[in-house]
């Protein structure tokens, strides 16, 4: 079962709460948009700040419209751990879940957040701070964000674009600013299934000194 689901709104503000999940799932703590024929999944100055997150994340659905101003996430802190359970899918504590959508090219910034994973185990369905199961992303900011890991840490830290085979792709519009990964390597922490992988990156980097990058 998931959290809290936002369809047709304007000016919702989430703030200074806590969502948490007994385990990683492929269930979010927030879901914006709808797969719901009749609704046009408008989101209108959608505010997510200061909030805890245990387990689970914020998805994007295949019916999802940022209209009249960005949909800004902010300040809040993610913290998984994984324990064992197979949620039977990819995660990410951004997901693009549009099945049968090509490309999702809405204004969405995810800055000054905190992100703590945990694994005594391999998790190979883990997809660091994005992930979109089909569809090619466009106009996404990643800013100052810090990703922490300890334990065993997954190939893909940072993001995942066509975890489903499909050719999705990442291109320029989409900005990665001043963002660190502590406790895992940023050389090809992204993985981009399509052809246009030219997502900007500026200063982001590894704790060792490393760039982010995507692999090749």
């Amino acid at each position: 079962m998931g959290g809290l689901s936002m369809t047709d709104i304007e000016n919702p503000s989430v703030k200074g709460n806590r969502f948490k999940f007994k385990d990683i799932s492929n269930y979010p703590a927030i879901n914006f948009g709808t797969t719901v024929g009749g609704y046009t999944g408008k989101i209108i100055a959608a505010r997510i700040t200061n909030n805890t997150f245990t387990n689970a994340g914020i998805q994007f659905s295949s019916l999802f419209d940022v209209v009249d101003s960005e949909l800004l996430i902010e300040n809040n802190v993610f913290d998984y751990k994984w324990s064992g359970f197979n949620p039977g899918n990819y995660v990410g504590v951004i997901r693009y879940a549009g099945y049968g959508v090509s490309k999702v090219n809405e204004t969405v910034v995810f800055k000054n957040n905190v992100i703590n994973y945990n694994a005594t185990n391999n998790f190979n369905l883990w997809s660091g701070v994005i992930l979109s199961f089909n569809s090619s992303i466009e106009n996404l900011t990643l800013e100052n964000v810090e990703v922490n890991y300890t334990g065993i840490v997954p190939s893909v830290n940072f993001g995942f674009i066509g975890s489903i085979g499909n050719s999705a792709s990442f291109n320029s519009s989409n900005v990665i600013k001043n963002c660190l990964v502590n406790g895992a390597s940023a050389i090809g922490a992204i993985k981009v299934s399509g052809t246009d992988k030219s997502v900007t990156i500026e200063n982001s980097r590894d704790n060792n000194g490393n760039s982010i990058t995507v692999r090749k």
